[in-house]
């Protein structure tokens, strides 16, 4: 099921109908210009120009490490048209596609 959640007021993330979630978060602490920002710990709004991103198949605590990423299994500073380019893509991913699978696609060994 597509839908949207919040998490700890840090961000979102979306689960595609295809089994596929992107996490986009851009709180304290998360890889961002929000990173060492305590004065957004408790506002209603939190805004930030980049966030760090995440890919994994729903249920799995195993996170993909895109290519676009540069430091492992976690995006760092994107902009909000790398999030929906990176949206994009997942939300095109088969649902039977497997992580081994990406890494074949993308040429790389499985991490």
């Amino acid at each position: 099921m597509a839908q949207f959640k919040a998490i700890k007021s840090k961000g979102f993330q979306m689960e595609f109908a295809n089994g596929w979630t992107v996490s986009v978060q851009f709180g304290l602490h998360n890889y961002c210009e929000n990173y060492i920002n305590h004065a957004v710990e408790d506002v209603y709004i939190l805004t930030c120009p980049d966030a760090e991103v995440a890919v994994f198949k729903n249920g799995s605590e195993r996170l993909f490490e895109h290519p676009d990423y540069q430091h492992g299994d976690v995006g760092q500073g994107f902009t909000p048209k790398q999030v929906l380019d990176l949206m994009i893509w997942a939300e095109s991913l088969s649902p039977k596609l497997t992580y081994e699978d990406l890494y074949k696609q993308f040429g790389k060994e499985q991490e």
